[in-house]
This record gives C-alpha cells, sequence and structure tokens, in this order.
C-alpha cells in the first residue's frame, strides 16, 4: 500500500510569504506617518505647556530680578538661532520707569528647542506677550501657531481671553 505524502508546494509558499511581505510593508508604512503625529502632538502640548507656565507667571505676578517689577512675560523666537524654526524663549519685559508704560527692558527665564525633527509650520514663533497681572495677551484675534513634521500638523491656539489650546489641524476653533 502507497502513502501520499501531503505538504505545501512551492508555489503556495511563495504566495504566502508575498502577502505577508504585503502586509507588513502596508503596516510600517501607517505606523511611520503615525509616529510623525504622535512626535508632533507630543512637541505642541509641551509648547502649550509652556505657554501656559508663562501666562501663570503674569497671573501670579512673578518677579524674576529683585528691585524689577514685571510688567509683561511671554514666547518670543530666539533671534540668531541657526534653526529659528525649532526655538523659542520665555522672556520677562520689566519695567524701567515709574510705570510700564514708560519703557521696559527685558530678561530671559528659558529658552526651548522643538525636538524629534518637529518644526514651526509657516513661519517664526510669532512674540506674544502675557500682561500682568490679568493674563491676557490684548491681542485683536486668536493667535494660531504651528508646528509640523511630515503631513501631521498640530496647533496651539492663543486667545485674546488667554486661553490656551492645542489641537489637531490648522484650524483654531
Amino acid at each position: 500500500m502507497m502513502t501520499k505524502k501531503r505538504g505545501f508546494t512551492l508555489v503556495e509558499l511563495m504566495v504566502v510569504m508575498a502577502m505577508t511581505a504585503i502586509m507588513i510593508s502596508v503596516t510600517i508604512v501607517s505606523l511611520s506617518g503615525s509616529r510623525d503625529k504622535k512626535a508632533v502632538e507630543s512637541e505642541a502640548r509641551k509648547f502649550a505647556a509652556v505657554v501656559r507656565e508663562a501666562q501663570n507667571y503674569a497671573l501670579t505676578g512673578k518677579q524674576f530680578a529683585s528691585g524689577r517689577v514685571t510688567c509683561s512675560i511671554g514666547v518670543d523666537p530666539i533671534a540668531g538661532d541657526p534653526e529659528p524654526d525649532e526655538s523659542y524663549r520665555v522672556a520677562y519685559a520689566y519695567r524701567n520707569g515709574a510705570d510700564c508704560a514708560s519703557g521696559t527692558s527685558s530678561g530671559t527665564v528659558a529658552m526651548n528647542t522643538l525636538s524629534n525633527g518637529v518644526k514651526f509650520s509657516g513661519s517664526d514663533v510669532p512674540a506674544f506677550n502675557f500682561a500682568v497681572p490679568r493674563g491676557e495677551t490684548g491681542l485683536g484675534s486668536v493667535l494660531r501657531i504651528g508646528l509640523s513634521k511630515g503631513s501631521a500638523i498640530y496647533s496651539v491656539c492663543v486667545y485674546p481671553t488667554g486661553r490656551v489650546e492645542d489641537v489637531s489641524g490648522v484650524s483654531c476653533p
């Protein structure tokens, strides 16, 4: 009596391997896009946290140097930096005279750089300040600061009332 040997043919094995390779490549491509999205989201949240911290300094009237009265605290691009679309600083303005209207000077609280290849989209970080003691920006409209990497875009929205919000996409609600 003869027994038949059962198994897979070479063609069947090659078809299964080709299908597996296609599924792996599709998965890798889809994961690389989500990696960019996560990096941008993370940096946008960090940037929004820095902006909120600057606003909290303004609300509490934080003094950074003895004998100097703080007028405003804000976020500025770092001038002359080789990568101006990645670097920014938290700065404060203090009064020189009897009040803030008679002239101010500035100092730096912290310097920061975006990481993971994330950049500010569009242009450099626009300079904006929160006034002491109310924490308002004095802006006439919503300030949108975009961050991007690849096709992933996130926005940090700063409202005239001082509200700070980070949202996915290119528009502020």
